[in-house]
């Protein structure tokens, strides 16, 4: 069932959707994936390009639908860049030839065939110009799928229900993870079906994301690579596995995540607003928490992975500021790096403000003995919070007072900039809140998006606190093997696990 699934979709995608299942077929295969087009204006030809285990360089160029002449004559021009062109990359030799490959999702009509043929035989170039149609495509996607397509109908499924999503909205980033935890890793056997069963998640991730595709929903393209990402660290962690084409797979990942946080800088930057679909519907509340999400979002990239300075950016960020909401201790990461991007960019006083008022919300609204509705903790998303406060699934709020995840955190924050006055003002409402945070059973769990296991662990803080010890811990050297490994990538796990927070965890990306 399935195979046919993934067939449609393969017939019915364009070339960016399957780029990245065809870099997983080509690093299972033990290819170094050099480069990936962001299908911007200057590809020269060449979509990916890639490096063979005997050190061959293939180039190929992805085409979507069926190839017929007069389609594959409008794109001779890309074809003699691609077949003509050396590849320019680093890691290339320009003076050998290497290996040229038309790729398309649909079939490759017999007229073309006979000019490419042509082309080969009668003219000479820097390589001679391959082909791979929708066929060789799908086996090569089927094949390395294998045994790990969801073979049962509860399986398959839970796979359909993530394909059909519409596209329009946040992805459903729970259910997707108990898919590729409970469906395809496989955590027996040997290490080569593990392998495999990590290779075929990334296939079915990027063809479960068809529709979010289809309508560059980038935002939730972000947060489903995002838990792919760590499902996966968690699942390598806790099988000790060690492997280069684990490690060209985790990397394919990491850029795709990177590729759209990056679009979504670029869409941000040419739009007059945040609003989507008609301004009606898309006011008040929805329009403050899509731009809390798209500031943080942004404010991440530019202060941990494009920290160029853009001043028509800057000036667009400091402009929506004033949209910013903290409906909830989920949006806290949003508005943390918001804090940060400020910080960078000698903001330091605006930052300092963000923190108090954040810092005095949690103590209004949590605190017990006041009558302010309380701020839901992170482990409920931002579309559960809008839909309680439209009346539409109301979450009961009183479960939440006289308790936060995020205060703990918050206090260390505030001794690091130095805020004693703040905190000696405040201490005696801080220290009359319970501070949580989970604890995994495993170390590796600390990645999964859900678990069953481990607890959430709930204390009070001193009510006599001294200063020199606060600061003290608030600058102490994280103990956690696994955060410190990973300290590269946390902004973004921190992005999509809200409730994943920690002492630990913020002072690594606040240090």
């Amino acid at each position: 069932m399935i195979e046919r699934a993934i067939e449609n979709w393969l017939i019915n995608t364009n070339e960016r959707s399957y780029q990245i299942p065809l870099c997983q077929v080509l690093i299972s295969r033990g290819f170094e994936i050099l480069y990936i087009s962001p299908h911007g204006q200057l590809e020269f030809g060449k979509d990916i390009i890639a490096k063979s285990p005997s050190g061959e360089v293939h180039a190929y160029q992805l085409k979507g639908g069926k190839q017929t002449l007069t389609k594959f004559r409008k794109d001779m021009g890309e074809m003699y860049q691609l077949i003509d062109t050396p590849c320019d990359h680093p890691n290339v030799d320009k003076k050998k030839p290497h290996k040229s490959f038309l790729v398309a999702n649909g079939d490759i009509a017999d007229d073309v065939f006979q000019t490419i043929n042509k082309i080969n035989s009668t003219e000479t170039h820097f390589s001679k110009l391959e082909t791979i149609n929708k066929d060789q495509l799908l086996k090569m996607f089927l094949d390395k799928k294998g045994a790990f397509l969801p073979q049962s109908f509860e399986s398959f499924s839970k796979f359909l229900e993530l394909f059909r999503e519409d596209g329009t909205s946040n992805f459903p980033k729970k259910k997707f993870f108990d898919f590729i935890q409970n469906n395809i890793l496989v955590p027996e056997g040997q290490n080569s079906k593990k392998l495999n069963s990590i290779f075929s998640s990334v296939i079915l991730t990027n063809t479960i994301l068809n529709n979010f595709e289809s309508k560059d929903n980038c935002y939730a393209k972000f947060e489903t690579w995002t838990i792919l990402y760590f499902t996966l660290m968690g699942f390598i962690e806790k099988e000790k596995l060690s492997d280069k084409k684990i490690d060209g797979t985790m990397e394919l990942i990491r850029k795709e995540i990177l590729e759209n946080m990056n679009k979504i800088t670029d869409e941000f930057l040419k739009k007059d607003n945040l609003i989507e679909g008609t301004p009606l519907g898309d006011g008040d509340l929805i329009y403050k928490a899509r731009a809390t999400m798209i500031l943080g979002i942004i404010c991440c990239n530019k202060t941990y992975f494009n920290p160029d300075f853009d001043e028509k950016l800057h000036e667009k960020i400091i402009n929506n500021l004033k949209h910013l909401w903290f409906g909830g201790e989920c949006f806290f990461p949003h508005l943390f790096f918001v804090i940060k991007y400020l910080e960078k960019n000698n903001l330091a006083g605006n930052s300092k403000t963000m923190i108090k008022v954040i810092i005095k919300t949690i103590l209004k609204h949590n605190g017990f003995r006041n009558m302010e509705q309380a701020l839901p903790s992170p482990y409920y998303d931002i579309d559960t919070i809008i839909k309680s406060n439209y009346s539409i699934n109301t979450i009961d709020l009183m479960q939440f007072k006289s308790n936060s995840f995020i205060l703990g955190p918050l206090v260390e924050i505030a001794a690091r900039r130095g805020l004693r006055g703040f905190l000696e003002e405040n201490w005696r409402k801080i220290s009359h809140m319970q501070v949580s945070k989970f604890i995994s059973d495993q170390d590796h769990e600390l990645f999964y998006f859900w678990n069953k296991k481990g607890i959430n662990y709930s204390n009070f803080l001193k009510q006599t606190q001294s200063w020199k010890e606060l600061q003290t811990n608030s600058k102490a050297k994280p103990s956690s093997k696994l955060l410190i490994k990973n300290k590269k990538f946390l902004p973004y796990f921190f992005m999509v696990y809200p409730h994943r927070i920690s002492e630990e965890l913020v002072n690594i990306l606040d240090i």
